[in-house]
């Protein structure tokens, strides 16, 4: 698979993720006819022999039976009951009652066979067929029918057993009735067969569709620029894509016609600076700053370059990424399946990382990074880094120690995802270069002024240490220092990006170092306090959530950290609920026995009873078992969230908790109506009218600065739906006077439609084009 092309191998990783799609879908609908037409002819049978059982005389079954009683008038009568019982249905093969002797074998009493119209007289002679049914249906003592089918004579047979009982409930003997069950088995024949057409129809439709998207739209338009691209590489200055296919692509509106304009305006740039680079430095030194503006020029459109094409490598990984978390999560698959996705879903993960990494270096090196700060619940924000960096150090064998100052903020506001890219790269490295020792992480505060604190966050390791030399380029992009294996587990970008987000935060990252002895990473930001956290947090698109509608409801929380406890305790209470926390398993055991709660939120890992096993207890008894349980952990691993659902959890929420998503758990699980206020967001009426974009610009439409606008433009250009939402949250707090703006604008972003977006922002920049 290594030497294979990019085409092969799209095709193949498509191919087979709708291969096992199909094969899944295709064989559960075939399972489940095949068990509910089963089940309908067994209820079939089972409707027939209860109601065909009364109508036999029990008394006739207590009496001592000759060959010669077939002419008594009390066989007779039965006997006419049997073929009107047969007439019932055209599927009732035999129809026979037996009754037991005291050697425990069965006897004939009566019999109708449609076949030979009741000329067989079996009177007193032995049942044939397995004993063992019959014993079963004497312990039972009530009608029932046999799971399997038989096939006898070429026929398929489904039996079916009610006992006849005297009016003392004695049992005189047991009705049987044969039913053909060929009909079943033919229909699941031919939709066993109609399955697997369609499988392989569906298989063979995505072979052909992919191989030609996958052609067409990707590999030869990619193949086409490495081949220029790599002429450029060789020193041939002259090279860009050919005429025709730059028309072509250049008629693409995509990502990869974008490329393409890219590509050759940066190849013309290039072509025009090295080819008079020589001549001018020789004239005179007043054209070398004209060459190395177009120098700047060409890094410019390098880096633009370097931004399309992450970002065109990312969207096929995330299409790999989400079906693979599909799968998944879908049908059960083998164990090798299993693996092979897990393998898929670990590779893709690790290159789209690698990707965004480079993405980040390009935003920098075009200063489109951004922070976008937000209210966010500090102690868990921590807790979750650290607790991630505990099981990472864990698994190599080292101690990890996390040391928060006493007087931690609660709430602060901070671009939380940034924070976390620091601390995480900070860690990780530290936690990749100590093979002996300890890796320490602190957090110390200093409250300058009212509601302004200082924070100062530091990461200690025992590991190599870096030499002087390297302390001096360790910042650089794609520089790496140290131990030659451990460099290959990253790109060199971590400490470069980690540096410019420290900067954008107003800080500097340093390090102080010995070889042999360790490092130590620190950085101090002042971040403002933000008091009202938890009601940010519960805001919704609908408004704020204020409650919910009906009776206080009981939420049981179990964890042994206080941090933890505090988050979910301060997001629910304020909504209405009753929360009860405790610190580990046992306690939240004994007191969802005392207080019966109507939800329990549980940690897995604690003292003295983990959620596990309290979860495993909690499900044996008969008053809890049916209390919904919501599993949290900050071990996010696949492994951790299949066990916490077998022990019993209904739902696993990752930490640090998000707001939204416990929400909608809670709304969920207790079926929750909330109650919003609606004055917490800026509702506009959608009409007719409002729907269409004007060609001229509306008058009550008030638009932004154009730097801004410029920004909206580009992040509409990049896909960036969540950025777009962003910048309008900013300009939302900005000035009311957008507000029309932001809804257009947002009307679209709610419906994925990027090219609307950028339409409409060019109606009030006219010189840029898309």
């Amino acid at each position: 698979m290594r030497n294979w092309n990019l085409s092969t191998k799209i095709i193949a990783s498509y191919s087979v993720l709708i291969a096992v799609m199909a094969g899944t879908i295709a064989s559960g609908m075939y399972w489940q006819l095949y068990y509910s037409q089963r089940q309908a002819i067994r209820n079939r049978l089972l409707a027939i022999v209860s109601l065909a059982v009364p109508q036999i005389d029990s008394d006739y079954h207590g009496l001592v039976l000759q060959r010669s009683d077939r002419t008594s008038a009390f066989y007779k009568i039965n006997q006419d009951k049997l073929v009107s019982i047969q007439a019932t249905s055209k599927d009732i093969l035999r129809i026979y009652t037996v009754r037991q002797q005291p050697n425990k074998k069965f006897v004939y009493v009566l019999n109708y066979d449609p076949a030979d119209r009741g000329k067989t007289v079996l009177i007193g002679m032995d049942y044939t067929k397995s004993l063992d049914d019959l014993y079963t249906a004497v312990a039972r003592n009530a009608p029932f029918v046999e799971e399997e089918f038989y096939n006898t004579n070429g026929e398929t047979i489904l039996y079916g057993y009610a006992p006849i009982s005297n009016l003392q409930g004695r049992v005189n003997g047991f009705l049987v009735v044969e039913l053909d069950a060929s009909s079943v088995v033919r229909q699941e024949i031919r939709v066993a067969g109609f399955a697997l057409v369609t499988f392989l129809a569906v298989l063979l439709l995505t072979v052909v569709l992919v191989r030609w998207l996958s052609r067409s739209l990707v590999v030869l338009p990619i193949l086409q620029l490495n081949s220029a691209a790599k002429q450029l590489e060789t020193g041939n200055w002259n090279a860009t894509l050919a005429s025709d296919v730059y028309d072509g692509l250049r008629l693409r509106t995509d990502e990869l016609g974008e490329l393409s304009a890219s590509f050759n305006s940066m190849a013309k740039q290039l072509q025009t600076s090295f080819a008079t680079l020589e001549q001018k430095v020789e004239e005179r030194t007043l054209e070398l700053a004209e060459a190395k503006e177009k120098a700047d020029s060409a890094n410019l459109a390098k880096s633009e370059f370097l931004a399309n094409m992450s970002h065109e490598l990312r969207t096929p990984l995330n299409g790999i990424l989400g079906y693979a978390q599909i799968l998944q999560n879908g049908e059960p698959l083998t164990e090798r399946a299993k693996k092979g996705i897990d393998i898929i879903y670990q590779c893709g993960n690790h290159l789209l990382n690698l990707i965004n990494d480079v993405l980040d270096l390009a935003k920098i090196e075009a200063r489109k990074l951004e922070l976008y700060p937000e209210d966010a619940y500090f102690p868990a924000l921590l807790e979750g880094v650290a607790e991630m960096m505990r099981v990472r150090a864990g698994q190599k064998g080292i101690p990890f120690t996390y040391q928060p100052d006493s007087n931690l903020p609660v709430g602060i506001t901070v671009d939380e995802k940034r924070l976390r890219q620091v601390l995480i790269n900070l860690l990780g490295n530290a936690i990749k270069f100590t093979d002996e020792g300890e890796v320490t992480f602190r957090v110390q505060t200093q409250e300058l002024e009212i509601s302004i604190y200082r924070i100062r966050f530091e990461i200690e390791d025992t590991g190599v240490g870096i030499s002087p030399g390297g302390l001096t380029k360790i910042f650089q992009p794609f520089e790496q220092v140290g131990d030659t294996k451990k460099q290959g587990e990253g790109t060199g970008l971590g400490l470069a990006i980690s540096q410019q987000i420290v900067t954008l935060m107003g800080s500097t990252l340093n390090v102080e170092s010995q070889v042999g002895k360790g490092s130590t990473f620190w950085f101090e930001i002042e971040l403002p306090e933000a008091k009202e956290w938890a009601t940010s947090l519960r805001t919704t698109k609908q408004g704020r959530v204020l409650g919910f509608e009906g009776s206080k409801l009981k939420v049981l929380v179990v964890d042994d950290r206080w941090e933890n406890r505090s988050v979910v305790v301060s997001l629910l209470e304020p909504l209405g609920f009753e929360v009860i926390a405790v610190s580990n398993g046992r306690e939240g055991l004994a007191m969802a026995q005392e207080i019966h709660p109507d939800l329990i939120i549980t940690d897995l890992m604690m003292p003295e009873m983990d959620g596990y096993e309290m979860l495993r207890q909690l499900r044996q008894i008969p008053e809890l078992k049916h209390i919904p349980a919501i599993a949290s952990s900050a071990s996010v691993f696949e492994s951790n969230q299949n066990e916490s659902i077998t022990a019993g959890a209904n739902a696993f929420l990752p930490k640090p908790v998000e707001a939204p998503a416990l929400l909608k758990l809670l709304e969920k699980y207790l079926n929750l109506k909330w109650v919003y206020d609606q004055n917490s967001i800026a509702v506009e009426p959608i009409t007719a009218n409002s729907k269409a974009i004007s060609s001229s610009i509306p008058d009550e439409i008030v638009p932004p600065t154009d730097e801004v606008l410029s920004q909206l433009h580009t992040f509409a250009l990049q896909g960036r739906l969540m950025a777009i939402e962003q910048q309008l949250k900013t300009l939302e707090k900005a000035n009311e006077k957008y507000h029309s703006f932001i809804q257009e604008i947002r009307q679209y972003a709610d419906n994925f439609q990027t090219e609307k977006i950028r339409t409409f922002i060019e109606k009030y920049l006219p010189n840029v084009k898309s």
